[in-house]
């Protein structure tokens, strides 16, 4: 199945939500990335030519909650509340109208946010990794350089 720029989350989610191993995403292989390009764990904002993998970052000993999510729509990387940008600048989107239908603090509208938020980082990590340079979104952060 190979990936393209105008697939949404319908292409790859099943309507009905009752069997979870039947949800296929593309698969993006490792072998992709262009030779002898750096892969960095780092706090610091990327260089052209490295791919970086944000850490968790602390302040006075606690956790600073800025974890970077991707649209799946427009692309733009957010920083927090990722159901809020779609909920107001994508609503008219099938995906986001079928998931704002749901009840609110339901287990399917999560489950619809938690997808829509994947696809998102998804796309950005296959643009980052295709072109050898960004910033690859993890599902979660190390808090030091050697994990």
């Amino acid at each position: 199945m190979s990936h393209n720029e105008n697939d949404t989350l319908s292409d790859f989610v099943p309507e009905s939500v009752d069997d979870e191993d039947s949800v296929e995403f593309p698969e993006v292989g490792m072998h992709k990335l262009p030779e002898n390009t750096p892969v960095v764990a780092s706090r610091e904002p990327c260089n052209r030519g490295v791919l970086r993998v944000a850490l968790v970052q602390k302040n006075h000993g606690r956790r600073v909650w800025d974890k970077s999510m991707s649209c799946c729509f427009c692309n733009s990387v957010l920083k927090n509340k990722i159901s809020e940008h779609l909920t107001k600048v994508h609503a008219l989107e099938n995906d986001v109208a079928r998931i704002i239908m749901k009840p609110a603090r339901s287990v399917e509208r999560k489950w619809g946010w938690e997808r829509l938020k994947n696809l998102g980082n998804f796309n950005n990590n296959v643009a980052a990794l295709s072109t050898g340079a960004g910033k690859v979104i993890v599902k979660r952060r190390s808090h030091n350089n050697d994990k």
